[in-house]
């Protein structure tokens, strides 16, 4: 069975969730696709301030590739991502998410409410994913491995004219500016890793594979 599956593919054989990435003309994007109790796929993900959505997987837009991790994690814990997905579905008042740059452990409580604090402003979609990995036990990643990148400063700017509305959000994510970004493809990357938690540079190496196979199958998508 293959790791990195084409929006069209039946995905009615995968595991309890997978990550869902797509590229966008405006950067990429990646958020967490889960079966629902009654086993229909859900996508959840963060969109942006304030925006968390939870819909069916087939009725997103279309230009999604699903990564499955299952075959490295074993499969209680890929459950375990599952019933935490499930769980802060029906946590409604969670989809008002501040967007921010902190970091993304014990971001949720055992209730899966997100947990707003000083030193945590707010999730991105990457963080927002990596979170819900390590509400189910799972370290994704080593974040550690990050370096420290100047274009990833220049996003990180980027966010603070796109929130020009929210002129007390953007005070606080000042104080966030310059700490490590995990991008996108770099979440995805992790999820197509042989083994976790997965370092920058072997998701790197994996998220250039997704880029070179999204590319070639599909332009970037508006939205």
């Amino acid at each position: 069975m293959p790791r990195i599956i084409w929006q069209e593919y039946n995905p009615n054989h995968l595991r309890n969730a997978v990550v869902a990435f797509r590229r966008l003309s405006q950067g990429n994007h990646v958020g967490l696709g889960y079966r629902a109790k009654n086993g229909n796929w859900q996508l959840l993900e963060m969109r942006g301030h304030l925006d968390v959505a939870v819909g069916p997987l087939e009725g997103a837009n279309k230009g999604y590739m699903w990564i499955d991790p299952g075959v490295m994690i074993h499969g209680t814990k890929m459950l375990m991502v599952t019933t935490r997905c499930r769980l802060f579905e029906k946590r409604k008042e969670n989809r008002k998410i501040p967007y921010g740059f902190s970091d993304y452990h014990r971001a949720f409580s055992e209730e899966m409410d997100f947990i707003s604090t000083p030193d945590r402003v707010g999730l991105t979609c990457s963080t927002f994913v990596l979170a819900l990995f390590e509400s189910a036990g799972i370290e994704l990643i080593v974040l550690g491995s990050w370096p420290d990148r100047y274009d990833d400063q220049q996003w990180q700017a980027a966010w603070l004219l796109r929130l020009q509305g929210f002129p007390e959000h953007i005070q606080k994510l000042q104080m966030e500016m310059g700490k490590k970004r995990v991008r996108p493809e770099e979440v995805a990357g992790a999820a197509a890793a042989p083994g976790y938690p997965v370092s920058c540079a072997t998701a790197m190496d994996k998220a250039g594979e997704i880029l070179q196979l999204a590319a070639s199958l599909n332009p970037p998508r508006r939205g």
